[in-house]
């Protein structure tokens, strides 16, 4: 099994190259490692996002915000995912 850093390189790396679908199992895979840092779960739900699996994603950003609530990019990502969901005057 590879380490968390190994997996968050790789799928930083992936993300970087728009291989959104390539890199979610590795973020998937990180955040349960390690359920508590708020840069996976946000990098998790923007991927979701990005490939439309919008209340995936949402649910990921909102694990980010419960980490970091003064995350304006975890609060703007999880108003794209609303949005998309047509949901934009709710966060729940």
């Amino acid at each position: 099994m590879p380490d968390l850093g190994e997996l968050l390189f790789e799928a930083r790396r992936a993300v970087v190259r728009g291989e959104h679908r390539k890199a979610l199992p590795l973020l998937e895979e990180a955040a349960k490692m390690r359920p508590d840092l708020f840069g996976t779960h946000l990098l998790l739900g923007v991927c979701l996002t990005s490939i439309g699996r919008h209340a995936r994603g949402a649910a990921a950003l909102r694990q980010a915000i419960e980490l970091n609530p003064r995350s304006a990019r975890g609060h703007y990502n999880l108003g794209v995912a609303l949005k998309a969901l047509g949901r934009l005057r709710s966060s729940r």
